[in-house]
């Protein structure tokens, strides 16, 4: 397997015919404010891949892919996405948080190196930023009593 552009198809694969109902309106409404499908996937899909980066012997691939292990994790987050930007709640099912929870439970895993993807063909020019010490300057108050003995 390799590393993979998620699709609208990957996520309306994994819908029921309610929320694919639902899907249809909303993209066909003016009360999308033009946040469409193709939208939630991609910011699903970059927040991923700041799980994966999370474990230091995963590499990224081309940028805005991900792995293909992951695809039905995108897929459920993103579908979780939609259904709680809708009016009817009834299609927030307890089996669909369920399964919201465990795409990010594997998350998780992925980010412990518990969950091992695969690497990519060819990895990402993306430099993540690593993490530098940052530090204030301090004033000290020193007491003649703090200083007693030195």
């Amino acid at each position: 397997m390799a590393w993979v552009s998620i699709t609208e198809n990957d996520v309306r694969r994994r819908l029921n015919a309610g929320e694919l109902a639902a899907l249809a309106k909303y993209e066909t409404s003016d009360d999308s404010t033009g946040f469409k499908l193709a939208d939630m996937i991609l910011e699903v899909v970059r927040e991923v891949r700041g799980f994966v980066a999370g474990y230091a012997s995963n590499t990224l691939g081309a940028t805005d892919t991900a792995p293909n292990e992951l695809t039905n994790t995108i897929a459920v987050i993103t579908r979780h996405l939609f259904l709680t930007t809708q009016p009817n709640k009834a299609l927030l099912t307890d089996h669909r948080v369920r399964e919201y929870d465990r795409a990010y439970a594997t998350l998780d895993l992925v980010t412990k190196g518990t969950f091992r993807v695969e690497e990519p063909e060819t990895a990402s020019d993306a430099t993540l930023p690593s993490p530098s010490p940052h530090f204030t300057e301090t004033d000290p108050q020193y007491t003649r009593t703090q200083e007693d003995g030195i």
